[in-house]
């Protein structure tokens, strides 16, 4: 797939609160040239505290290796003190990388942003 160069930010991260848990609703693509904004987004919630987050993949198009990075150092900063990162509503094809890649054993991935909040 050839990427448009004028068209590099193609990702929308809605931040919202539910409870204890911080939601980042994401859509779009998620790849080498939005992941910074994803690490972002991660890192001010936890400078602020909030280590209960729950990323919301599910109007995501597409994620690269740099996108699941992100996602995986989120995930060990937030284990690191002692919260958690779910990963909400992957696509079969997020799900199909996940397995292959083994990261399906280390993230927790849930179907919903409700059952997410409830664990």
């Amino acid at each position: 797939m050839r990427r448009d160069w004028r068209k590099v930010i193609d990702l929308k991260i809605e931040p919202r609160t539910a409870g204890r848990w911080t939601v980042l609703k994401l859509t779009g693509e998620v790849d080498v040239y939005t992941c910074g904004f994803l690490r972002e987004a991660i890192s001010k919630a936890a400078d602020e505290g909030k280590y209960f987050l729950a990323v919301d993949v599910q109007a995501v198009e597409f994620m690269d290796s740099s996108g699941l990075g992100v996602i995986v150092g989120g995930h060990k900063r937030l284990k690191g003190n002692e919260g958690e990162l779910v990963l909400v509503a992957p696509n079969k094809q997020m799900r199909r990388i996940l397995g292959l890649t083994g990261l399906d054993q280390i993230l927790t991935v849930r179907l919903s942003v409700d059952e997410a909040i409830r664990s």
